[in-house]
């Protein structure tokens, strides 16, 4: 592919599903990123003065279809920071299989940079999507020394063994174990990776009540689950108040910056996030990371920018996936999940909101899911109403709870019907996905349900 001609999203599709773009432009290389090598392992591609004559600093990226890519150096790893200034841009050369690379004389540890790609159909500026290193607020990417990163004692660590019968997992939020003032962790840590590595903290400063990581180690659990570490989009990373659960990702192979005391330095975050690891670890718990590669934040990715329309799913004329329709619905169908307790079916809706669950294999999981969710939902209808009936079976209870229960259901069916009809209607003109109204109308029948079943139980007991 010597030159890159204008293509529809469509006809994207149907070239990176060809064989001569498998044939051409699969890479199977390990080097993709940014690496720091002995100056005699590296090509020779240098584009700087020479700074330290023993290595160098060589990017790669997988970019096939673009038509120039350079690569942009900073001080700093966000426009906002003072002292920020532009160091080079660097036109960097194209080689087989569409890798675009460049090389630098001397170990560039702490230097932010951007890839700036110029497309076909447009020019971005984006972070390196393999980096492992980042300024605040995924803006640049940075060359890091992960040795430098370690803590004290990190090449000795080691996850404990633990025999599968004795696993005991125990799920929790970075900030959430610890944000609380009354918690007795320091100010500086609450909130951050550095939390698990306090010991002695107690309620108020009472001395008796155990908080924060002596509390964790009480609970006689193997297996601390980590909700979303990596770096996320949605919450500002210098905002101590800002808030979000983490499956927005943005970089997927970054820890996220607010939970760092510093999130301006890359390399800050990574090894504090390596001291929370190891203090786990030599408290004999385990380690989980809850990883979600099938999120994405939005478009505005750096898998988007790199290779436009390679890596997510689209329709056959080329559009993106996704449900846009539930996006206006999801606060409605979240709060009645929310009410029936349903938590697998409050993620399912959550996910299809956000577009995440798109081709038809999925589909059909979710829909024997929510599937279950509505059988799940009537039969702990049946056994509240014959509990209500044992304890109230005078005939004229029991007529008055046999008529709520029936127009629960009937009216559970005919909101079901009602949703039936419409949504498959707008998700085929918004999305061709008519399927999908399917899932919608189990959702509103299992939940509106479970909530009009509680309201006649209610009329019950406190007419």
């Amino acid at each position: 592919m010597n030159a890159v001609v204008k293509r529809t999203p469509a006809e994207w599709k149907s070239f990176f599903e060809s064989e001569e773009f498998v044939e051409n432009f699969t890479y199977e290389g390990d080097d993709l990123g940014v690496s720091v090598k002995k100056s005699r392992e590296c090509d020779g591609n240098w584009q700087m003065p020479k700074k330290d004559e023993q290595f160098v600093t060589e990017w790669k990226l997988w970019a096939p279809t673009a038509m120039e890519v350079s690569l942009e150096l900073f001080s700093c790893g966000s426009s906002r920071e003072r002292g920020d200034r532009k160091i080079a841009s660097i036109a960097m050369t194209r080689g087989e299989k569409g890798v675009w690379s460049c090389a630098v004389q001397g170990a560039r540890y702490g230097t932010y940079y951007t890839y700036h790609i110029l497309h076909s159909d447009g020019v971005f500026d984006t972070t390196d999507p393999y980096g492992v290193a980042s300024g605040i607020d995924s803006e640049r990417s940075m060359v890091v020394n992960l040795a430098e990163t370690d803590p004290a004692g990190w090449e000795q660590d080691e996850r404990p063994e633990i025999r599968p019968e004795d696993r005991c997992v125990y799920e929790l939020h970075v900030k959430d174990f610890s944000s609380d003032p009354h918690s007795g962790i320091s100010d500086k840590h609450r909130g951050k990776f550095l939390a698990f590595t306090e010991e002695g903290t107690t309620l108020n400063g009472d001395g008796i009540h155990a908080t924060g990581f002596d509390y964790l180690k009480s609970l006689g659990i193997s297996h601390v689950h980590l909700l979303p570490v990596f770096d996320f989009g949605s919450v500002p990373e210098d905002d101590a108040e800002a808030f979000n659960w983490g499956y927005d990702p943005v970089q997927y192979n970054v820890p996220e910056g607010s939970y760092a005391t510093d999130p301006f330095h890359g390399e800050v975050r990574i090894r504090e996030m390596k001291e929370m690891v190891q203090a786990l670890h030599k408290a004999g718990i385990g380690v989980i990371m809850d990883v979600v590669y099938n999120h994405t934040y939005n478009l505005d990715s750096p898998f988007q920018k790199t290779v436009p329309y390679y890596y997510y799913r689209e329709w056959e004329d080329g559009t993106i996936s996704k449900v846009v329709a539930l996006a206006a619905l999801m606060p409605v169908v979240a709060g009645m999940a929310g009410n029936s307790g349903n938590q697998t079916l409050t993620l399912l809706v959550r996910s299809m909101a956000m577009g995440q669950v798109t081709d038809a294999n999925t589909g059909r999981l979710l829909r024997k899911e929510l599937l279950v969710a509505l059988l799940n939902g009537l039969v702990w209808g049946v056994i509240a109403g014959l509990c209500v009936w044992g304890l109230y079976h005078d005939s004229a209870q029991g007529m008055m709870l046999g008529g709520v229960m029936a127009l629960a259901m009937l009216l559970n069916i005919v909101l079901g019907a009602a949703m039936g009809l419409a949504v498959p209607l707008v998700l085929k003109a918004l999305n061709k996905d008519p399927a999908m109204g399917g899932s919608v109308l189990l959702t509103f029948m299992t939940d509106s349900g479970g909530f009009l079943i509680f309201l006649g139980l209610a009329s019950v007991f406190f007419r």
